[in-house]
């Protein structure tokens, strides 16, 4: 039985001293081949997948607005001046910053939750328990 080796090289070549010189800037063996084929279409100028061909935008939420409030809260030591790191902590903190973004009451801003990216983090069972929160912040 005979072994077959095979090598995929990303070289370049250039001029030095008058000569054509080969320099090997990646070797590609271990990737698999269809990232293999994907490099060698892109450097052949092809268009791999037309942009905006496969892809939908099914949902957007908004998530600028609160990093932008959730960075100022963080350079003014407001999560240290909430307590220790752990779970009430973190929901005292989104409700501050959600009523910075958004004043409204408790329960109207757990249900704003849903529209923004803190949603994706929250446990889909039932709503977190803002009554523990009271001793972390005072509404």
């Amino acid at each position: 039985m005979e072994r077959v080796y095979e090598t995929h090289l990303l070289r370049r070549s250039f001029r030095q001293d008058g000569k054509v010189r080969n320099e090997t800037v990646a070797n590609l063996s271990p990737l698999p081949a269809a990232a293999i084929d994907a490099v060698r279409l892109a450097l052949a100028g092809k268009m791999l997948v037309e942009a905006g061909a496969d892809v939908t935008i099914t949902r957007s939420v908004p998530h600028g607005h609160v990093a932008a409030v959730w960075a100022v809260a963080q350079q003014l030591g407001l999560p240290a001046l909430l307590g220790r790191a752990g779970r009430m902590r973190d929901l005292a903190l989104a409700l501050i910053i959600s009523r910075v973004v958004a004043p409204a009451s408790k329960l109207a801003t757990i249900t704003a939750w849903d529209d923004v990216t803190v949603g994706a983090d929250r446990p889909s069972r039932g709503r977190p328990p803002m009554r523990c929160t009271r001793r972390w912040i005072i509404c």
